[in-house]
């Protein structure tokens, strides 16, 4: 539901929350480098954004996006999603585990038609990231953002 749809439907004192995750992944220790196969596809998604007019770095953004509707009292609550089963804490590592797992089944899905149609690339071309395993997901965590309003 948009923005503007939301804000028509609240009652006075109303509010909504969205949370947006990032197409970012980052880590707290530098273990996911510039050259890193994480950092190549947040790149590959921005050209998909910059080609298709439609932006994968909206948690970087959401908080002035929803100013930018009306809503007024907007809080912005940024939260560490591990991608793997590096986190010591139980549950981080079982949602790193499910992370790493949605990322691994969705990424082809998310990006074959994005580099076919749209950046142009054969499907028959190695891209960065075909190795995605284990070690490569050590110790990153893709931000997620929530914005209650």
């Amino acid at each position: 539901m948009g923005l503007n749809l939301q804000r028509r439907h609240l009652k006075p004192g109303g509010w909504v929350e969205q949370v947006e995750l990032s197409t970012i992944a980052r880590s707290d220790d530098e273990t996911v480098k510039p050259d890193s196969a994480q950092r190549k596809w947040a790149e590959v998604f921005g050209k998909f954004g910059e080609v298709t007019g439609k932006s994968f770095a909206i948690s970087e953004t959401a908080g002035e996006v929803i100013k930018e509707a009306g809503f007024v009292n907007v809080k912005k609550r940024t939260l560490k999603m591990p991608i793997g089963t590096w986190p010591k804490n139980k549950d981080l590592k079982r949602w790193g585990a499910w992370n790493r797992q949605f990322i691994l089944q969705g990424l082809e899905g998310f990006s074959i038609r994005g580099l076919t149609e749209h950046l142009g690339v054969s499907l028959t071309r190695s891209f960065p990231g075909e190795e995605l395993n284990e070690t490569l997901f050590g110790g990153c965590h893709f931000p997620c953002l929530s914005c209650p309003c």
